[in-house]
C-alpha cells in the first residue's frame, strides 16, 4: 500500500511540474473569470436541479404505469 501511495504521489508532482501556465492572460481578464464563477455556478445548479426534476418525473410517471398494469 505504501508502494502504492508513493507512486500516486510521483505521478501527482510529475503532472503539476509539467504544467505551463497561460501568460498572456492580463489582470483584468483574469478578475472577470474570477467574478463570473458565482453566476456560472448558479447557472449550472439550476440546470441540474431542472434535469433531476425531469429525470424524477419521467421515472416517476414509468413506475406509476407499472404498477397499474400489475393490478
Amino acid at each position: 500500500m505504501r508502494k502504492v501511495m508513493i507512486m500516486f504521489f510521483l505521478t501527482l508532482f510529475s503532472f503539476t511540474t509539467t504544467a505551463k501556465a497561460e501568460s498572456d492572460m492580463t489582470i483584468n481578464e483574469f478578475a472577470n473569470n474570477i467574478a463570473s464563477v458565482p453566476g456560472k455556478i448558479f447557472t449550472w445548479l439550476s440546470n441540474e436541479v431542472e434535469k433531476t426534476k425531469e429525470y424524477q418525473k419521467k421515472v416517476w410517471s414509468e413506475s406509476k404505469l407499472i404498477k397499474t398494469k400489475k393490478d
